[in-house]
Order: structure tokens, then C-alpha cells, then sequence
């Protein structure tokens, strides 16, 4: 089965559900369209500065100054024009089989050749990765895309392998169980320096079955002392959490960095001359914002229904209830607390919906959630 990653201008994926067997061949190259753009303008750079020595010298108005000048110009023409030959010649090829990992790249200025043992990667990871995509439109800082990837993890970052990637989060999460299905390898998640792993046949398990199988444990020592800001209630055959507003810390000191953030933008559009009136404008809008959420967290309760058939997340207003997600139990795959940007957050995961919760709840906390609602389900 092959795979081809064009790098540079667009690429085409594989889907893991069209993967039919081994070797898994995956080939790339640079864009041959950049490489012709910088052959293009090496030569024609250097055919200038060539003109501009050669008139100089023939009519013996090249001093030695203006050639020393027009030495790192030369130079600048001279590294396009190398890296243009590379663009054009580079060739990679990875051939993946049950077994091994075979590396093979070539260009006009050599060969690298590397083998490796599948048994020495730490899976199959799924992430994202921002990447500035040229100047803006207006002619004003560079705009950026997110890229969903699923990428064979070795210890050594020179050795991890690109597998998929995409534009749209669409089919992220079942590319990335696919093609760890497909390698026999585990599934893993970034935990800060760490990783979470599941194994490949337990992709398709329910948390209810990992359960019964000993795979997912539930602490329940850490169920003993219910932390502060939490009640426990019963509402008809749901265990309902109900998470006091008053309780939950960090939201002064986000609401204080906006303010200040578009106070920035506001004397910037309104008293900063020659500054467009836009970023005034912005400012207000954060500011409008940030009221917003004030009010909302005034307003509204965050609340939590688990029973052994379905998990809610709520919010609670005095005009009514309003469901943020909705999970069946049997659908849900992976109840887990790790950290995202250093701060800690519950991350309920089924194939149709992820649910991240954490926003000013301290991580003692959430893993207790966490064990409470695993400790739920599994009743």
C-alpha cells in the first residue's frame, strides 16, 4: 500500500480505512513548483549581478569596494540556486512493514539510509500544529492554519513519521485510532513531558469494558474527601455534581489580563495617531466580551448528570437548563485527566465527540471527578 506526502503546496492523504495490507509505502518530495519558482529567480538574480560585474569591469568602473559589495548578493543567488537544485532532486521514501522501519532519502548532494525496529516507536499520536500560512490580505501580520496530524512517534524526533495531516479536524481522531489499529501499536496522548497510551485492541472498547477488564482503574481512595466548592445530589436516577461559582479560582486573573489586553487596543484605535481606528474597535469587543462572560458566570451554574446509561454537562440558569454535551455511556472511550498547556483538564473522548472540561478547577479536583464518574458508570 502506498501513501504519498507531497511537502510544501498541499499534500494528499491516505485515509487509514483505505489501507489494505503490508508494506506501507510511504513517498515525498519537495514541491516541484517551488523548486522551479527559486531556479527561476536564482537565475535570474545572478544574471543581473553577473551584468552589473561584467559591465563594471569591461568599462574599468568596478572598484574593488563595489565588488566587495556585491559579493553577499552573489552569495544570497548562489544559495537559492543550491537549494532550488534540492527542491527539484530531493526524493523520500519510508517503507513500513510488520517488522521494521525503512528510511530512504536522496537528492543531487547525497543519500540518507536508516533502518529501525516498529518495536522502537512509542505509537501513534494525534496533534495539532499552528502554521503561518503568508501575509494577510491587508497587507498586515502573517495569518496562521491549524493542521490536525497523526504522526509514528520515535524517541528520536529525526525518526517520527508523518502519516496524516489535514486542514480540517474532521477524521482526526479516526485516522489516528485507524492507522494505530492498522500498525498493531499503541495510541498515544500528550500528557505534559508524558504520554498516555492505549493499546490498539482496545481502541474499539467502551471505559465500561476497560473497566471490567482491569485496563482502567479507578482510585478509590481519592473518593473519600470530596473537595471543597462541590455538591452531590440526587435528581430523579442521575448522580448530579453541581460545582459552586464561587468556588472555582483564575477567572479575576484572566478577566484583569483582557482588560488590560484591550485597554491596549483601545488607546492604540482612539489616541494613537496614524493607528487604525480597527484596533480600538477590537479592544471594545474584548471588552464586551469579557462582560459577558462576568455576567455568565453570575448568572450560571456548571453542573454534571451521570447515570450507568448517559453523562451531561449543564448549565444551570434560573430560565432553564442548558445541555453543553451529551455522552451515552457505552459510547464513551476514554475518561482521563492530563495536562494541555500546563493546566490540567478532564477530557471525556468517545468516536463522535470530545468533551474538555477544567476551566478554573484545580487538577485534585478533577481527578476526582474523574474517579467519581468512573466509579458511576461502572455500577
Amino acid at each position: 500500500m502506498q501513501l504519498n506526502l507531497k511537502q510544501g503546496f498541499g499534500n494528499r492523504n491516505t485515509s487509514a480505512s483505505e489501507l489494505t495490507g503490508f508494506p506501507l509505502e510511504i513517498k515525498s518530495g519537495s514541491s516541484m513548483v517551488a523548486g522551479i519558482f527559486m531556479l527561476g529567480f536564482s537565475l535570474f538574480w545572478n544574471g543581473i549581478l553577473f551584468t552589473m560585474i561584467s559591465a563594471g569591469l569591461g568599462q574599468g568602473e568596478m572598484t574593488k569596494a563595489g565588488f566587495l559589495f556585491l559579493i553577499p548578493f552573489a552569495l544570497a543567488g548562489i544559495g537559492v540556486f543550491i537549494m532550488a537544485l534540492y527542491f527539484l532532486t530531493v526524493r523520500q521514501q519510508i517503507l513500513i512493514t510488520e517488522t521494521d522501519v525503512h528510511y530512504d532519502k536522496k537528492s543531487l548532494f547525497g543519500k540518507k539510509e536508516w533502518y529501525e525496529a516498529l518495536t522502537a516507536y512509542r505509537g501513534v499520536l494525534h496533534r495539532t500544529e499552528r502554521r503561518s500560512s503568508g501575509s494577510s490580505s491587508s497587507g498586515g501580520s502573517r495569518s496562521s492554519t491549524t493542521y490536525y496530524l497523526v504522526e509514528l512517534i520515535h524517541p528520536e524526533r529525526s525518526k517520527t513519521i508523518k502519516l496524516w495531516e489535514s486542514r480540517s479536524k474532521q477524521g482526526h481522531r479516526s485516522e489516528w485510532e485507524g492507522y494505530a489499529k492498522f500498525l498493531n501499536i499503541p495510541a498515544i496522548e500528550k500528557d505534559g513531558d508524558d504520554y498516555i497510551e492505549r493499546q490498539a485492541e482496545d481502541l474499539d472498547k467502551s471505559v465500561t469494558d476497560l473497566m471490567k477488564e482491569g485496563k482502567v482503574e479507578i482510585d478509590h481512595a481519592a473518593l473519600d474527601s470530596r473537595p471543597d466548592g462541590i455538591n452531590v445530589s440526587r435528581i430523579d436516577d442521575f448522580t448530579a455534581i453541581t460545582f459552586e461559582k464561587s468556588k472555582t479560582k483564575g477567572g479575576w486573573i484572566g478577566l484583569l489580563v483582557v482588560l488590560l489586553f484591550a485597554s491596549v487596543f483601545i488607546w492604540l484605535g482612539f489616541w494613537v495617531e496614524d493607528a487604525s481606528v480597527i484596533f480600538g474597535l477590537v479592544g471594545i469587543l474584548f471588552i464586551l466580551a469579557m462582560i459577558g462572560g462576568l455576567i455568565w458566570s453570575k448568572i450560571a451554574t456548571r453542573q454534571i448528570r451521570i447515570n450507568r446509561a448517559e453523562l451531561n454537562f449543564l448549565w444551570l440558569t434560573q430560565w432553564g437548563n442548558w445541555t453543553d454535551a451529551h455522552f451515552p455511556v457505552n459510547e464513551i472511550e476514554s475518561v482521563i485527566v492530563k495536562k494541555e498547556n500546563s493546566t490540567a483538564t478532564l477530557i471525556i473522548e468517545s468516536d463522535a465527540k470530545t468533551k474538555k472540561f477544567g476551566f478554573g478547577v484545580e487538577e485534585k479536583t478533577l481527578n476526582w471527578l474523574r474517579n467519581q464518574i468512573l466509579s458511576i458508570i461502572s455500577d
